[in-house]
């Protein structure tokens, strides 16, 4: 039954989605086919583990992430759509990947807050400029690997782009 209802929420969301961001040529949003494995194992209804919307850049209008899959043959890739006032949005492809297995990854929001980087649990030592805690003042973008690793992306003001650190290994 949950998977069923989540089906019906994916492709009236989907829908609704499709007419305000213009996705880049060759990438898709997510199908119904696509939902499997850990996506069906882990997914929540009111989130679904393939997309994430926040005001990530602080400009007071929401934004929005994306693991799209290629239009054609396998390949996948995360992508951040900035919204922007009487404009259309600002398209970021934060990374991409040959081969299937977009399944296996998720992205979520993580709250504006303190939160402990991977080597301030010490599982690495710091590199040169990471810092222990991570303290956001902005939602940032949780981008995992199903119980393994977790990053998050934030907005940096500075270098006007999205940064990643580590929060788990």
């Amino acid at each position: 039954m949950r998977a069923i209802v989540f089906v019906v929420f994916l492709a009236i969301g989907s829908l609704s989605i499709a007419a305000d961001i213009e996705l880049p040529g060759g990438w898709r949003y997510p199908s119904r086919s696509d939902y499997a494995d850990d996506w069906l194992e882990f997914g929540k209804i009111d989130s679904p583990p393939f997309v994430a919307r926040a005001d990530f850049n602080g400009d007071g209008v929401r934004d929005e992430a994306w693991l799209l899959l290629k239009h054609t043959g396998p390949g996948w890739g995360l992508f951040v759509f900035l919204s922007q006032k009487d404009k259309p949005h600002q398209v970021i492809k934060i990374e991409e990947h040959e081969g299937a297995g977009a399944q296996s990854y998720g992205i979520g929001v993580l709250a504006p807050g303190s939160h402990k980087t991977a080597c301030g649990k010490g599982y690495d030592e710091c590199e040169a400029g990471e810092p222990k805690v991570l303290v956001l003042k902005r939602p940032g973008l949780e981008f995992f690997k199903f119980e393994s690793a977790l990053s998050v992306l934030y907005w940096s003001d500075q270098t006007i782009s999205f940064k990643q650190i580590w929060l788990s290994d």
